[in-house]
Protein backbone atom coordinates (compact mmCIF):
# COMPACT_ATOMS: atom_id res chain seq x y z
CA UNK A 1 0.00 0.00 0.00
CA UNK A 2 1.68 3.46 -1.19
CA UNK A 3 0.86 5.78 1.78
CA UNK A 4 1.38 9.85 2.02
CA UNK A 5 1.47 12.66 4.38
CA UNK A 6 -2.14 13.46 3.35
CA UNK A 7 -3.28 9.50 3.75
CA UNK A 8 -1.89 9.61 7.48
CA UNK A 9 -3.58 13.70 8.32
CA UNK A 10 -6.86 12.36 7.25
CA UNK A 11 -7.11 8.19 8.37
CA UNK A 12 -10.26 7.85 10.65
CA UNK A 13 -10.64 4.90 12.82
CA UNK A 14 -14.54 3.82 13.92
CA UNK A 15 -15.20 3.65 17.37
CA UNK A 16 -16.14 0.13 18.91
CA UNK A 17 -17.34 -0.27 22.47
CA UNK A 18 -14.10 -0.24 23.90
CA UNK A 19 -12.70 2.63 21.99
CA UNK A 20 -10.74 2.48 18.56
CA UNK A 21 -11.25 -0.63 16.90
CA UNK A 22 -7.66 -2.29 17.59
CA UNK A 23 -7.43 -4.54 14.28
CA UNK A 24 -7.90 -1.06 12.03
CA UNK A 25 -5.20 1.01 14.19
CA UNK A 26 -2.30 -1.79 13.92
CA UNK A 27 -3.46 -2.66 10.42
CA UNK A 28 -2.90 1.22 9.10
CA UNK A 29 0.34 1.82 11.62
CA UNK A 30 1.47 -1.65 9.96
CA UNK A 31 1.48 0.32 6.27
CA UNK A 32 2.91 3.48 8.32
CA UNK A 33 5.80 1.18 9.02
CA UNK A 34 6.20 -0.33 5.75
CA UNK A 35 6.04 3.32 3.71
CA UNK A 36 8.66 4.75 6.33
CA UNK A 37 11.14 1.39 5.92
CA UNK A 38 11.01 1.97 1.98
CA UNK A 39 12.18 5.89 2.99
CA UNK A 40 15.08 4.67 4.68
CA UNK A 41 16.34 2.03 2.15
CA UNK A 42 15.66 4.96 -0.39
CA UNK A 43 17.28 7.27 1.99
CA UNK A 44 20.16 4.63 2.29
CA UNK A 45 20.77 4.54 -1.79
CA UNK A 46 20.81 7.59 -1.92
CA UNK A 47 23.63 8.54 0.22
CA UNK A 48 25.54 5.46 -0.79
CA UNK A 49 25.09 6.85 -4.22
CA UNK A 50 26.03 10.05 -2.85
CA UNK A 51 29.19 9.03 -1.45
CA UNK A 52 30.47 7.15 -4.64
CA UNK A 53 29.80 10.71 -6.74
CA UNK A 54 32.76 12.25 -6.08
CA UNK A 55 34.99 9.67 -7.53
CA UNK A 56 32.99 9.24 -10.42
CA UNK A 57 33.93 13.23 -11.06
CA UNK A 58 37.34 12.78 -10.48
CA UNK A 59 38.24 11.77 -14.07
CA UNK A 60 35.34 14.13 -15.80
CA UNK A 61 37.08 17.84 -14.27
CA UNK A 62 37.91 20.45 -16.40
CA UNK A 63 40.70 22.40 -17.88
CA UNK A 64 38.70 25.35 -18.19
CA UNK A 65 40.52 28.12 -15.67
CA UNK A 66 36.93 28.54 -13.88
CA UNK A 67 36.79 24.92 -13.17
CA UNK A 68 41.12 24.69 -11.79
CA UNK A 69 39.85 27.28 -9.47
CA UNK A 70 36.79 25.97 -8.36
CA UNK A 71 38.89 22.57 -8.08
CA UNK A 72 41.63 24.11 -6.18
CA UNK A 73 39.48 26.11 -3.85
CA UNK A 74 37.45 22.55 -3.40
CA UNK A 75 41.09 20.89 -2.88
CA UNK A 76 41.98 22.93 -0.08
CA UNK A 77 38.39 22.89 1.59
CA UNK A 78 39.45 19.09 1.67
CA UNK A 79 42.89 19.67 3.26
CA UNK A 80 44.70 19.10 0.00
CA UNK A 81 47.36 22.01 0.77
CA UNK A 82 49.33 21.96 -2.45
CA UNK A 83 46.79 25.39 -3.97
CA UNK A 84 47.72 28.65 -3.51
CA UNK A 85 47.04 30.58 -0.28
CA UNK A 86 44.52 32.97 -1.84
CA UNK A 87 43.14 30.57 -4.45
CA UNK A 88 40.20 29.87 -2.70
CA UNK A 89 38.96 33.32 -1.81
CA UNK A 90 39.71 33.44 -5.69
CA UNK A 91 37.34 31.03 -6.64
CA UNK A 92 34.59 32.57 -4.61
CA UNK A 93 35.04 35.87 -5.49
CA UNK A 94 34.75 34.55 -9.06
CA UNK A 95 31.70 32.68 -8.55
CA UNK A 96 30.24 35.53 -6.53
CA UNK A 97 31.37 38.29 -9.87
CA UNK A 98 29.92 35.53 -12.27
CA UNK A 99 26.55 35.67 -10.35
CA UNK A 100 27.00 39.67 -10.04
CA UNK A 101 27.23 39.61 -14.06
CA UNK A 102 24.43 37.51 -14.19
CA UNK A 103 22.18 39.00 -12.33
CA UNK A 104 22.65 42.68 -14.12
CA UNK A 105 22.33 41.15 -17.54
CA UNK A 106 18.82 39.95 -16.40
CA UNK A 107 18.14 43.68 -14.70
CA UNK A 108 19.79 45.01 -18.33
CA UNK A 109 16.56 42.66 -19.91
CA UNK A 110 14.14 43.62 -17.98
CA UNK A 111 15.23 47.18 -17.77
CA UNK A 112 15.10 47.41 -22.11
CA UNK A 113 11.70 45.62 -21.63
CA UNK A 114 10.79 48.24 -19.43
CA UNK A 115 12.01 51.09 -21.34
CA UNK A 116 10.22 49.66 -24.64
CA UNK A 117 6.96 49.60 -22.65
CA UNK A 118 7.04 53.05 -21.46
CA UNK A 119 8.00 54.36 -25.02
CA UNK A 120 5.81 52.42 -26.74
CA UNK A 121 2.98 54.14 -23.91
CA UNK A 122 4.54 57.95 -25.06
CA UNK A 123 3.93 57.44 -28.27
CA UNK A 124 0.43 56.22 -28.01
CA UNK A 125 -0.12 59.55 -26.20
CA UNK A 126 2.15 61.50 -28.15
CA UNK A 127 -0.06 60.10 -31.19
CA UNK A 128 -3.31 60.72 -29.96
CA UNK A 129 -2.43 64.10 -28.39
CA UNK A 130 -1.81 65.03 -32.25
CA UNK A 131 -4.74 63.94 -33.59
CA UNK A 132 -7.36 65.36 -30.31
CA UNK A 133 -4.81 68.88 -31.58
CA UNK A 134 -5.53 68.52 -35.20
CA UNK A 135 -9.27 67.93 -34.14
CA UNK A 136 -9.35 70.68 -32.29
CA UNK A 137 -8.11 73.45 -34.77
CA UNK A 138 -10.44 71.85 -37.26
CA UNK A 139 -13.31 72.68 -34.88
CA UNK A 140 -12.00 75.64 -33.87
CA UNK A 141 -12.37 76.55 -38.04
CA UNK A 142 -16.01 75.08 -38.30
CA UNK A 143 -17.42 77.59 -35.57
CA UNK A 144 -16.39 80.58 -37.45
CA UNK A 145 -17.37 79.04 -40.83
CA UNK A 146 -20.78 78.39 -39.19
CA UNK A 147 -21.21 81.84 -37.73
CA UNK A 148 -20.06 82.97 -41.10
CA UNK A 149 -22.87 81.22 -42.38
CA UNK A 150 -25.41 81.89 -40.24
CA UNK A 151 -24.44 85.38 -41.21
CA UNK A 152 -25.12 85.20 -44.17
CA UNK A 153 -28.22 83.15 -44.15
CA UNK A 154 -29.94 86.04 -41.41
CA UNK A 155 -28.89 88.70 -44.10
CA UNK A 156 -30.36 86.34 -46.95
CA UNK A 157 -33.37 86.03 -44.60
CA UNK A 158 -33.53 89.53 -44.11
CA UNK A 159 -33.53 90.81 -47.71
CA UNK A 160 -36.30 88.78 -48.65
Amino acid sequence: MTITADDIRQKRFTASANGLNATEVRAFLEAIADAYAALERDNAHLRSTLTAAPSDLVGARDDSPIARTSLAAEDRAHGKNDAAPGEARAAVRLRRLMDDINELKRQRLQFESQLEALLTEHLKLLAATRSSASQIDVEAAFPAADQAGADNGDSAGSDS
